[in-house]
């Protein structure tokens, strides 16, 4: 008898440590729109800028959600190009930006746009501006010390500036001959404009307010012999890794990184150095250092995972959440989460989230609050 019951405790222990409770999760529904990109405003609002009603196919104007209500305030104000998919930043107190995406209308036909506009938090109005010079899908969007915004995706960075509101682009033009599944007899000129090929890369600021960008491959299904192994085997690999320095408008060659890092994720600790997390094919982490420029490699994850999310702390710790696991027909989108303790250099699973969040987003709504967000589905963790 006394055995059940050591058991039945040691299993609830275990039970309330390996799973979120509903005090730790919470999770409501919003809108009933697609692709939508919610932006904290504060401790206690939500903007979700807008999407497409699941049903009607129909624009949906941007709302603000309140988080203590757990209600929502119409704005009555649709994008002057309603789109999904779309990528989004707070540029100042009182102006959103918006930009690409995949409009629905006839004259895009799905693809992917250029064009951008702003959202007036004042007037609860959207105004169109200027397009960017590339199409971004998924980019890294990073807020500079003065004030404008480094968005970079496909090696075709660019710089948003708020006072002219203008895109314009980031280093010099590069072009690169490419064969379509490694054939010669179909080459394809590319261009690039970082000092390596990076897609699916990821991008953090440094203390110092400069840009590390690491990660990513060659196009895919596209490459020469440089991207080919002795045999002419394509290996697809990419240990390179760069700074972009915003004052000086160059990049910067720093040392390799110890393993590919194909959808990883950076993350900036206290010390000033940084986490490279997951990625295809990656059990260990490893840190960048920026006093040596170089990385060196740290604890083995509990859930290898790639297109995943992490964000520090105010405990100086790393949560880590979503993702997914292995390819094609083994392909498994993880629920598991962990922290990465920076002090001792360790991971440990800390729960399981409601939902799957593959690329998910998450921001910071106060110290002991972190709201995670995709597609439909928004948690919140406390800790």
């Amino acid at each position: 008898m006394f055995k059940k019951f050591l058991c039945s405790i040691l299993f609830l222990i275990f039970f309330s440590i390996s799973n979120f409770s509903e005090n730790a999760w919470g999770k409501f529904s919003t809108i009933d729109t697609y692709f939508y990109n919610p932006i904290v405003l504060n401790v206690n609002e939500l903007l979700v800028l807008g999407g497409y009603d699941s049903f009607k196919n129909k624009p949906v104007s941007a709302k603000i959600y309140n988080l203590d209500t757990k209600s929502f305030m119409d704005t009555h104000s649709v994008m002057s190009i309603p789109r999904i998919s779309y990528n989004s930043i707070q540029i100042d107190k009182n102006k959103i930006l918006v930009f690409g995406g995949q409009p629905k209308h006839k004259d895009y036909r799905g693809l992917f746009t250029k064009t951008a506009e702003i959202f007036d938090l004042n007037t609860k109005k959207f105004r169109r501006i200027g397009d960017t010079n590339f199409i971004h899908i998924k980019p890294s969007i990073i807020l500079l010390d003065d004030g404008r915004i480094f968005i970079n995706s496909q090696d075709k960075p660019e710089i948003f500036n708020p006072k002219t509101e203008t895109f314009s682009i980031v280093g010099r033009k590069k072009e690169e001959i490419l064969y379509a599944f490694g054939d010669k007899k179909k080459p394809m000129k590319f261009s690039f404009y970082t000092l390596n090929h990076y897609s699916q890369s990821t991008a953090v600021k440094l203390q110092d307010g400069k840009i590390l960008i690491v990660g990513g491959f060659p196009y895919e299904n596209f490459y020469n012999d440089k991207y080919c192994d002795k045999n002419n085997r394509y290996y697809n690999k990419n240990f390179n890794a760069e700074i972009y320095d915003p004052k000086a408008n160059n990049f910067i060659k720093i040392g390799q990184m110890n393993r590919q890092c194909l959808s990883c994720t950076a993350t900036l600790l206290p010390d000033g150095t940084v986490l490279i997390a997951g990625g295809k094919g990656r059990e260990r982490a490893e840190v960048f250092s920026p006093k040596t420029n170089t990385f060196f490699e740290t604890g083995k994850m509990k859930q290898p995972r790639y297109n995943h999310s992490s964000i520090l702390l105010s405990t100086g710790s790393v949560l880590i959440i979503g993702g997914i696991y292995g390819e094609d027909k083994g392909m498994k989108y993880v629920k598991v989460a962990e922290l990465y303790n920076s002090k001792t250099k360790k991971f440990r699973k800390v729960g399981f989230t409601k939902e799957v969040y593959p690329s998910s987003k998450m921001q910071v709504i106060d110290k002991n609050r972190i709201i995670i967000t995709n597609s439909k589905i928004s948690e919140i963790y406390k800790y």
